[in-house]
């Protein structure tokens, strides 16, 4: 999605797990100025040995009516065969 707005989202507070066992965790929150919109969003990734796994979800609310609501998931997984490495991608945006 695109805010329309900004490249970046001012005043996010965020966090970031530990790496847990090849598991992270990620969330921020957006808190929006003024006309703009709030943002909030997470993802988790896991990666251990030839597995990644990774998936993720914004949206936007109040601000201008042309993007809110708008959202982005997406889903990612690879494995490394050593030569190759398979990939696959899923997104949706709303």
């Amino acid at each position: 999605y695109t805010s329309h707005t900004a490249i970046r989202s001012s005043n996010t507070l965020g966090y970031k797990s530990p790496n847990l066992g090849g598991l992270t965790v990620q969330a921020a929150v957006g808190l929006g100025e003024g006309t703009l919109n709030r943002g909030v969003g997470f993802n988790a990734e896991y990666a251990a040995g030839p597995l990644y796994a990774g998936f993720g979800f914004d949206k936007l609310s109040g601000g201008p009516a042309a993007t809110d609501g708008d959202s982005l998931m997406n889903f990612a997984l690879h494995y490394d065969l050593g030569v190759a490495k398979l990939i696959g991608y899923v997104a949706r945006v709303k």
